[in-house]
């Protein structure tokens, strides 16, 4: 074996001598300055752009206020605009009032803070 060729099997062919391992270091310095560059804008715009983010979240939305009609129309008399506050639909810890203003809350935080 001479000087040139490496000592590991799977290396790939000869050694070379003059590598300092920048390579490396530049791939490294590439994935540094591309994560820098990830903003809570382009976030969001990636999961809207390629996951439809909004149309999951006005979906999900939906599906909701379709299971609270669903219960409404079971129970139509303990059921009032004005019980709001009153209905748990999904969760014996959030109301039907709470739930409703933590979505609009979020897609209005998504809407602020993306390109929407």
């Amino acid at each position: 074996m001479n000087n040139r060729e490496s000592i590991y099997p799977n290396s790939g062919g000869p050694a070379d001598p003059q590598d300092d391992g920048t390579e490396n270091n530049n791939d490294e310095a590439a994935d540094q300055e591309e994560s820098k560059q990830m903003t809570l804008k382009s976030c969001l715009d990636d999961l809207e752009s390629s996951q439809g983010f909004v149309d999951a979240l006005v979906g999900n939305l939906s599906r909701y206020c379709e299971a609270v009609a669903q219960k409404a129309a079971a129970d139509a008399n303990s059921v009032r605009e004005s019980d709001r506050s009153k209905l748990f639909v999904v969760s014996p810890k959030q109301s039907h009032k709470d739930e409703i203003d933590e979505r609009l809350s979020f897609l209005q935080e998504f809407a602020l803070n993306s390109s929407f």
